[in-house]
């Protein structure tokens, strides 16, 4: 109800007028220091006196040493931010330097078809969410596999009073101060879902409204109870490519939940990380996302809205507790490998670590790399062979390439390796 009350209210008292918009790069003394000098230029070429000449020349003289003093106070601002402790002031700083605005697409390539009206193009975006968030098929004669399913089905078959009694005796209560402190930790936007309430909204609610929301949420967490409104999300996609009509795979989806949903997860994700953190879960080769039931996603262009989309796969981005479950999900996955102490894992890209010799210029790094490559790979064919079975074997590779931080080359193979009988 006090969400509702909040979309109700903002309807009533908000005013839509249309403005221009501007995003000047320098500040509002430098605007209004620029404003006076054309004005005094503009009047001493009315009227062509020398007091007036001899003033326009002063404010000129006055305005470059202001803007100089500008770009060095920039300057050393920037050299501050890059040069901060802090890791999120320096990727915060440094990705402005190539970051590009997005590209808004007008149509959709599907094949060699090319969707331009609004409804083809969200029945196309339609199928390739329903497709992409469908549930994973199932191999029941995989061990892992049948006793996922198993686990799924006795908790889907759960009594909910047994759910209930089990939550009213849990960890999960919340007080005023834990309310506070994640709504401050919101992103002041003015985005939002279907709720048509923002971050900014929230942020700007009175703070004696804080401890209504803690005893609410309080009970939401003792029935265990996760409305069905706030696993609804809306659905923006943006566009990946420079091509005014990409495919569906060169389209990034955001999600917009609500914003009283995200603070439901946020305060699970407190006791959630603490219980992680206490049990020693997560290993050291793994970083990001680290400090759902099924959700709904709806789609919109162009003001054209298509059936929901269920999501029985993943998360949509744009959750905050998705990116934590699935890092918990494959905490041993670096354990696969024969040296877990090489590999390191961010959220769900995995690299494996190669420490050559540091007295290897930078190309012979390259070729000991190589060398190792082929080696195993031999290693490998010579294992997999019968004695007198294989006589020789051409190996063909295509455009083989491997990554380094100051040289990429790109190798083409050709290899032949001839075994004798032994």
């Amino acid at each position: 109800m006090f969400e509702q009350f909040l979309a109700a209210l903002k309807l009533r008292v908000t005013e839509w007028k249309e403005v221009k918009r501007k995003r000047p790069s320098i500040s509002p003394s430098l605007r209004i220091l620029l404003h006076h000098k054309h004005y005094l230029q503009n009047r001493y070429r009315h009227t062509k006196h020398e007091e007036d000449r001899l003033r326009l020349r002063s404010w000129n003289i006055l305005v470059k040493q202001e803007f100089r003093a500008y770009k060095q106070r920039n300057w050393e601002q920037f050299i501050s931010n890059v040069a901060s402790p802090n890791p999120s002031t320096f990727w915060n700083t440094v990705k402005m330097l190539n970051k590009k605005e997005s590209i808004d697409f007008s149509a959709l390539t599907d094949g060699n078809t090319v969707h331009r009206s609004p409804e083809d193009i969200v029945k196309c975006l339609s199928h390739h969410f329903t497709e992409r968030h469908s549930p994973p098929s199932m191999n029941m004669v995989n061990v892992h596999d049948r006793e996922a399913d198993e686990l799924w089905k006795l908790y889907s078959l759960a009594d909910k009073d047994d759910i209930k009694l089990i939550c009213s005796q849990s960890d999960l209560q919340f007080d005023e101060q834990d309310i506070t402190n994640i709504i401050r930790s919101l992103k002041n936007k003015n985005s939002f879902g279907f709720d048509q309430v923002s971050n900014k909204m929230v942020k700007l609610l009175p703070t004696h409204y804080h401890l209504l929301l803690a005893h609410a949420y309080n009970d939401l967490f003792r029935a265990a109870h996760w409305g069905k409104e706030w696993k609804t999300a809306r659905t923006i996609c943006l566009n990946k490519s420079d091509h005014p009509a990409p495919t569906t795979n060169q389209l990034r989806p955001i999600s917009l939940f609500p914003t009283f949903s995200k603070i439901y997860e946020r305060l699970f994700l407190i006791r959630f990380n603490k219980w992680s953190s206490r049990m020693n879960i997560l290993p050291a080769q793994q970083s990001g996302a680290r400090s759902h039931q099924a959700t709904t996603s709806r789609i919109n262009y162009g003001g054209v809205e298509p059936v929901l989309v269920n999501v029985e796969r993943g998360a949509p981005q744009g959750s905050c507790l998705g990116p934590v479950l699935y890092v918990i999900s494959h905490y041993d996955l670096p354990q696969y490998f024969e040296n877990p102490g090489y590999v390191h894992a961010y959220v769900d890209d995995i690299a494996i670590a190669y420490v050559p010799s540091i007295h290897l210029k930078s190309k012979f790094q390259v070729v000991e790399i190589e060398e190792q490559h082929y080696n195993d790979r031999l290693n490998d064919l010579r294992n997999e062979m019968n004695d007198g079975a294989l006589k020789s074997i051409d190996y063909i590779g295509d455009n083989l390439a491997k990554y380094h931080r100051r040289y990429v080359p790109t190798i083409y193979s050709n290899l032949t390796c001839s075994l004798c009988d032994t």
